[in-house]
């Protein structure tokens, strides 16, 4: 039984391997290009590994924001909440003029281009890793802050 389940998968992967071959080449005619920054969560777009999730964006102001989840991450109600929101931010700003956001779907990447700063985003298919890569003709001084989304209770309220 086993024997024939493994032989029906190398002969499914053999038959179709050439025409994913065929459509890798075609994808990246249906990366998603924005040509302006998010306003907010909203204007986000999404990327992962199938552990780790992220929704990013970079508002009007240049930063560059992101949530952050995790698919085993459930809270009291069997809900997957986010479970914080990283800012990173850069002195001077990054002018959103010209600005070019791209989901590559070649890559599972997202590639920032705003001003004369270039960001490649990626999450590690093996690792629970956010990893960002950036470029910039301008010295910037970069802060990286964590913002809490959820209500932080005092003692007196636990």
């Amino acid at each position: 039984m086993k024997i024939k389940s493994v032989s029906f998968i190398l002969i499914f992967l053999i038959t179709t391997f050439p025409s994913c071959i065929k459509q890798g080449s075609e994808i990246s005619k249906l990366n998603v290009v924005w040509g302006s920054p998010g306003e907010d969560s909203f204007g986000s777009m999404p990327l992962g590994n199938g552990d780790v999730g992220s929704n990013i964006w970079v508002e009007n102001n240049g930063d560059l924001v992101f949530y952050i989840s995790k698919v085993d991450a459930f809270d009291c109600n069997h809900n997957l909440p986010k479970l914080g929101r990283v800012r990173i931010k850069a002195e001077p700003a990054m002018v959103p003029n010209p600005f070019k956001q791209t989901l590559c779907l070649r890559d599972a990447s997202i590639l920032i281009r705003s001003g004369d700063v270039k960001l490649r985003i990626w999450v590690d298919a093996n690792n629970p890793l956010i990893n960002i890569e950036g470029k910039s003709r301008t010295p910037r001084i970069i802060t990286v802050s964590l913002e809490s989304i959820r209500p932080l209770k005092s003692s007196s309220e636990t």
